[in-house]
């Protein structure tokens, strides 16, 4: 939508009043699409996500393997872990995929 202001009103100083009118639609019109767009939300998830990704790794580095139990058992454990960490690593690159990072090229 765009306005056009031509000439002045029947008052005097009716530019500066226009003007301001114009200036204050504008900044109205800003505010309105800041309110409807996504990018306050998008940012706030791209600001989270290095966290997150920390706190899954750090989560998956503290697994550990029950000694305890027999060879059969540890070597479950063990695949399972490594199922983990590699469903982890997935998520990890379509997530990445998703906001645009290729992690192929750097």
């Amino acid at each position: 939508m765009l306005l056009v202001f031509q000439g002045e009103g029947p008052e005097g100083g009716g530019g500066s009043l226009q003007a301001r009118l114009l200036a204050l639609f504008r900044k109205m019109m800003c505010v309105q699409l800041l309110k409807k767009s996504l990018l306050p939300e998008l940012t706030e998830d791209l600001d989270c996500f290095p966290g997150e990704v920390i706190t899954n790794m750090r989560q998956l580095q503290s697994l550990n393997i029950d000694l305890t139990v027999d060879k059969e058992k540890q070597k479950a454990e063990v695949k399972h872990i490594l199922q983990q960490k590699q469903r982890a690593l997935s998520d990890l690159f379509k997530a990445l995929a998703a906001i645009g990072l290729s992690y192929c090229k750097g």
